[in-house]
């Protein structure tokens, strides 16, 4: 048992996947300003998850559900799901790919069961 939890622990996979979870939380937290010009804001962070790291990490792919509405008002609701990538040297955040559920479902946005969105 000991040897399987060295083994996990000295993963490199795992450590990999560690940095670039901390590096997303410095993006979100202490650089907020290189979200700026995107539709992400700080709190966003919780509802990430890291996708896949390049560079060690110099480049941090990520995911993110969302639920926007065109407006306050508006009733209309729509998941969609992104796909992000931080270049962390340059300080820049990509929106690589966006895909809207709702639309792909064929409905026009209907709240769903669980709450009326953020």
């Amino acid at each position: 048992m000991f040897s399987a939890w060295k083994r996990w622990w000295n993963d490199p996979e795992r450590r990999l996947r560690k940095r670039a979870r901390r590096t997303l939380d410095e993006l979100f937290t202490k650089h907020p300003e290189q979200l700026q010009g995107t539709s992400l804001r700080p709190k966003h962070r919780g509802r990430t998850q890291v996708l896949d790291v390049a560079d060690d990490p110099n480049r941090v792919f990520f995911g993110i559900l969302r639920h926007p509405r065109p407006h306050a008002f508006s009733k209309q609701y729509h998941e969609v799901v992104e796909i992000w990538c931080y270049w962390v040297e340059e300080g820049r955040v990509e929106r690589m790919k966006g895909d809207n559920l709702s639309v792909k479902k064929g409905g026009d946005g209907e709240p769903s069961s669980f709450g009326t969105g953020v």
